[in-house]
């Protein structure tokens, strides 16, 4: 037996495929055909495998729709038989009472994708009428067999507005919303079919501002709220930065596996150099001797120098690494920063402590 190691990933996220039966406007991966090249299941589970044996308690399963593999109750079954946490994030489009309980016997924890308090947000950015009536039903069915059910909503110039609004419209539709794991704000990133319809969905900054002070409004009152800063204004620094973690480039506590089997340190540098391929390298090998882990401190001394006299730059560190890799190479400093501003990586999300 492969000796099991204890590294500090806390999870690890397998991106199934590309394949999708929605065409959502802000999808920064741009899925929807299948990859001719995508992981066997057989590459699947021996990926699971390799990430058990290098310590990895929680594996998250995404896509695309995971729900559109065939195989995906036999990669289930591989990652519950190693004692693996599992979650999966899902339109919910595909699910049906046969698979809710089946779910429920993995006992395997849903990731809902929702995007906007009403049937007709959610559609204009989902494009599909029927999407929130059908994610309301399985979150509300999820949540009465007992399972881990978290909300991601992508924050966005169509449904910032309805913020402050979701958590009443999921009580109106039944939810009881004091079961829900985790509902989670994030940022709408400029990438993959996201960046053509870039005009319809960028947020300025001054509306990001006010968007987040809704959020902590809503915190204060719900505890399972949690968001994505982004970017902060200068006056609430000390705030944000209380618990803040820096990139992932850093602290390694997350792995991103895709479809193809490209192993990043986040998931907005699928489209750029991955660390590796598991198809030619072991996991271990491509995590552990990558060469790219040194860029955190070259980035560090270069920051010094680019932002020198920035009194935020101990705290901000340069921003989103993501951010700041564009066009195929390495700029240094976030292109979020700017005057009043602090860039964050957007791995980092805000929660209010209990």
């Amino acid at each position: 037996m492969t000796e099991i190691t204890k590294k500090n990933i806390r999870h690890a996220f397998i991106y199934l495929t590309n394949a999708c039966n929605y065409n959502c406007i802000h999808c920064y991966l741009d899925c929807g055909p299948r990859r001719k090249n995508e992981l066997s299941t057989k590459e699947v589970l021996n990926v699971i495998e390799q990430l058990h044996n290098y310590g990895v308690n929680q594996i998250n399963l995404d896509g695309g729709e995971p729900f559109l593999r065939r195989d995906i109750f036999k990669i289930l079954e591989r990652i519950n038989s190693l004692g693996i946490q599992t979650s999966i994030v899902t339109n919910a489009s595909l699910l049906n009472e046969e698979i809710m309980q089946r779910i429920r016997r993995f006992d395997v924890k849903l990731s809902f994708s929702l995007d906007g308090a009403t049937s007709k947000t959610n559609a204009k950015i989902r494009r599909n009428p029927q999407a929130f009536l059908n994610t309301i039903n399985f979150i509300k069915r999820a949540l009465e067999l007992g399972l881990e059910v978290k909300i991601w909503y992508v924050v966005n110039a169509l449904n910032i507005d309805e913020v402050p609004f979701l958590i009443e419209s999921l009580i109106k539709e039944g939810i009881e919303v004091e079961k829900i794991k985790l509902l989670c704000f994030f940022k709408c990133s400029k990438m993959g079919r996201a960046e053509r319809f870039w005009d319809l969905l960028k947020v300025d900054k001054q509306r990001w501002i006010k968007h987040l002070e809704e959020v902590k409004k809503i915190q204060r009152r719900y505890s399972f709220v949690s968001f994505e800063p982004w970017v902060v204004p200068e006056k609430d620094a000390n705030f944000y930065f209380k618990n803040y973690g820096w990139c992932n480039l850093r602290r390694r506590e997350l792995c991103y596996i895709s479809c193809t089997g490209d192993v990043t340190f986040c998931s907005l540098l699928f489209n750029y150099e991955p660390l590796g391929n598991i198809r030619e390298k072991t996991f271990r090998d491509i995590w552990d001797s990558s060469e790219i882990w040194d860029l955190w401190e070259e980035r560090s001394k270069e920051m010094q120098k680019k932002c020198q006299g920035c009194r935020y730059l101990p705290m901000c560190r340069g921003g989103c690494f993501a951010n700041a890799f564009k066009h195929g190479r390495f700029c240094g400093r976030d292109l979020e920063c700017s005057e009043g501003f602090i860039p964050l990586c957007t791995c980092f999300f805000f929660r209010r402590e209990v």
